[in-house]
């Protein structure tokens, strides 16, 4: 069953459970928005299926994550990839970039975060 939950800290889940998953994430300190609102903690991972790149779920935590639930509940949805996400456009500076980033990490393509 999906679920979205909100708690103390605007947390959001929309997820789902796979075996042959990936895992995304990108942290809110690497969005510009989230260091201007000085609220930085958070992050946007994506759940990929491994290999298509699929997204299978979405986990948002972090400052107006309510407000950009539903664009990864309509990836769910219409089984949009990460490269689908990737190609949509994202306004700057906004912490739906946060979405953006996540997806280009699938292609290791992220601009505002590197994973060491």
């Amino acid at each position: 069953m999906d679920e979205i939950t909100c708690c103390r800290y605007e947390d959001v889940v929309k997820a789902l459970t796979d075996e042959t998953r990936q895992d995304i994430p990108f942290p809110l300190r690497a969005n510009a928005l989230a260091q201007t609102l000085e609220q930085p903690d958070g992050l946007v991972k994506l759940v990929c299926e491994a290999g298509s790149g699929r997204i299978l779920g979405v986990h948002l935590m972090g400052p107006r994550a309510t407000d950009l639930i539903a664009e990864g509940a309509l990836a769910v949805q219409l089984g949009a990839t990460a490269d689908d996400l990737a190609w949509t456009i994202h306004a700057h500076p906004m912490l739906s970039e946060a979405v953006l980033e996540a997806a280009l990490g699938w292609s290791d393509s992220m601009v505002h975060y590197h994973k060491r």
